[in-house]
């Protein structure tokens, strides 16, 4: 199994792996580590954030 990130850096990866590791949703994941007051950005924001820098063929 992979190091546990510091407080300040769950990447997003980590917490999928996590996720998948435990059989429970990423939503569970982010909550639990968020009620232990290690804050953890919400994954559809990150996710959303990193889709719209993704280039994309222009479009008519």
């Amino acid at each position: 199994m992979g190091e546990v990130p510091g407080a300040e850096g769950f990447p997003l990866e980590y917490l999928v792996k996590t996720a998948l590791r435990k059989r429970t949703g990423l939503g569970h994941i982010v909550s639990l580590l968020n009620d232990l007051g290690i804050p953890v950005p919400d994954p559809a924001l990150t996710i959303r954030a990193a889709l719209a820098r993704v280039p994309r063929p222009d479009q008519p």
